[in-house]
């Protein structure tokens, strides 16, 4: 029994060991107006299907671990504050030599009245992904650009 025991618990640690290098470790919080937000769904979609579901506790925390090539859409809601979404791309970091470091993110969500609607967007607010030349993940800084020429087209129409 006790070599039974043994077996199982080294082939799961091996199991665990040999996915983690396809495993990446995001975590952040989500925060109103400068203050830890409780309550807010944090819903992650691969494709359109929803594969998860987590509600922030008082101190607005969330963790998420994605598998390596993959894009999945991580959605924040909360009843009276407006949805954001975030796209993270995991393209490109099966197998790395080097785990990339925990990437560390904060979401505020703005309450839903008028004037804050005319800044809602149905599609993601950033998006995150690996850059190899540092082996670490961050903001798709051509996607950024894209949203800031977007928001000035759209202020001069």
């Amino acid at each position: 029994m006790k070599n039974i025991l043994l077996l199982t618990l080294s082939l799961f640690l091996l199991s665990h060991a040999s996915q983690a290098q396809d495993t990446h470790f995001f975590k952040g919080r989500v925060y109103a107006h400068e203050k830890k937000l409780k309550g807010t769904e944090v819903k992650v979609y691969r494709g359109k299907k929803a594969i998860s579901t987590y509600t922030t506790k008082r101190n607005g925390k969330f963790l998420f671990f994605p598998l390596a090539e993959a894009k999945y859409i991580l959605e924040f809601s909360k009843p009276g504050y407006l949805t954001k979404r975030i796209m993270v791309n995991t393209e490109n970091t099966r197998g790395l030599e080097k785990d990339p470091a925990t990437y560390r993110f904060d979401i505020t969500l703005k309450k839903d009245k008028a004037q804050n609607r005319a800044e809602y967007r149905d599609f993601p607010v950033a998006i995150i992904q690996y850059h190899p030349e540092k082996n670490e993940f961050g903001k798709s800084l051509r996607y950024q650009a894209s949203l800031r020429e977007n928001n000035n087209d759209l202020a001069n129409k």
